[in-house]
């Protein structure tokens, strides 16, 4: 089965040697299994570390993210996670959005109610004045 990677870091090291390797190990006999995958992390790692010299490269790989806003990190991180974490992400974002939107309806409300209150003191206040001013 072919699982395309999105990941930035599969992107980087995109060697099929590594992956015709990953793909031997569970053909290996038992006491060669710990040396391939040693090798083959260490080949990822040298991969990696040459990879770190050229700006450019890592850059068309996707390291070099600068989202806008909280949203934009969301987004951004949704397109590299697993689809399950990323539902999970967006449903949490979703939800969040809702709250605030609630909490800005209920602040609203509230300074309707506060601009309510202060015109019937203030009505009160006046008429009092008014009375006061015939006594």
């Amino acid at each position: 089965m072919q699982t395309e990677s999105f990941h930035p870091l599969d992107r980087l090291i995109g060697n099929s040697s590594l992956s015709m390797l990953e793909a031997l190990v569970p053909f290996v006999d038992y006491p060669m299994k710990r040396m391939l995958v040693l090798f083959i992390k260490y080949k990822e790692l040298m991969a990696l570390l040459n990879c770190f010299n050229d700006p450019e490269y890592i850059a068309e790989c996707g390291f070099d993210c600068h989202p806008k806003d909280s949203q934009d990190f969301i987004t951004g991180l949704c397109n590299v996670l697993p689809a399950q974490y990323a539902g999970n992400l967006k449903q949490m974002t979703q939800m969040m959005r809702m709250m605030q939107m609630m909490d800005t309806t209920n602040k609203a409300a509230e300074g309707q109610q506060q601009s309510k209150n202060a015109s019937h003191i203030n009505l009160y206040d006046s008429v009092m004045d008014i009375l006061n001013e015939n006594e």
